[in-house]
């Protein structure tokens, strides 16, 4: 599958900037969606004609659509979008607001489904597209103090699951990517402290491995990335197994 024009949501920070710096390097046309405008306006300055950019917040509907109605109408052809936009926080499930937890599955779940049913109609139309969605190891393997943030990820993995299979035949593309801990603004709102990345920094990520592993899969049929391969190794044995794994790797999932 030819990309060419691409939307990226959460481009103002973390993974999604740095996809949508990889993408323009790459001479692709990109088009930046998310709260917050001045780091997507620097990128737009120095990639003039190639970056585009849209202020808007995944969790209000009404911006979802007003948005994609704006990009539709001066973009025709759409290639794929990737789902960036996502925060979480880490507390005990009692001690989570119902703010809170309206939050992350609004912006985690609800606006990236969203802006898939506005879209799909024009991928069906084309006969192609790609949609990759970042959802987490946390949507594979719950833990302590990420309890919603998990459910969130979990929604995200069925989600793409189902959908990969609702649109197979219209020659659309689904993937999900499931990166472990990532150095990123994540854990200013997640771990305030610092001490969780501190203490799992031998097995964390840097956006740039991440956002170059999606860079490569976009326009290939890949049904899914977990990354690193620790963790992928985890998941898997979680899966057969998941009472020894969390025996084990209890003290691990306790950092938190």
């Amino acid at each position: 599958m030819q990309i060419e024009t691409v939307i990226v949501t959460g481009a103002s920070s973390g993974v999604g900037h740095v996809v949508a710096e990889q993408l323009l390097a790459q001479g692709k046309r990109v088009i930046l969606m998310a709260r917050r405008t001045e780091p997507m306006v620097v990128l737009a300055n120095q990639y003039r004609g190639q970056a585009h950019v849209y202020q808007c917040d995944v969790s209000v509907a009404q911006q979802v659509v007003e948005t994609i109605q704006m990009v539709l109408e001066r973009f025709p052809v759409i290639d794929a979008i990737v789902h960036c936009a996502g925060f979480g926080i880490f507390a005990n499930a009692v001690d989570t607001t119902i703010e809170q937890v309206e939050g992350m599955l609004l912006t985690n779940v609800s606006g990236g489904i969203h802006l898939n049913q506005l879209l799909l109609p024009q991928f069906k139309q084309q006969g192609y597209g790609h949609i990759m969605m970042i959802a987490s190891v946390a949507g594979k393997i719950g833990t302590p103090k990420s309890s919603v943030y998990a459910a969130s990820k979990f929604a995200l993995v069925g989600y793409t699951d189902a959908l990969r299979m609702e649109v197979a035949g219209d020659g659309i593309y689904v993937t999900t990517i499931n990166p472990g801990p990532i150095e990123t603004p994540f854990f200013e709102i997640a771990d305030p402290s610092g001490e969780y990345l501190k203490n799992i920094a031998r097995f964390s990520l840097t956006p740039e491995q991440v956002a170059s592993k999606m860079v490569r899969c976009l326009g290939k049929k890949k049904r899914e990335v977990t990354l690193p391969l620790t963790m992928a190794f985890a998941a898997r044995v979680h899966a057969f197994f998941p009472r020894t794994v969390e025996a084990i790797a209890k003290p691990f999932f306790l950092k938190k």
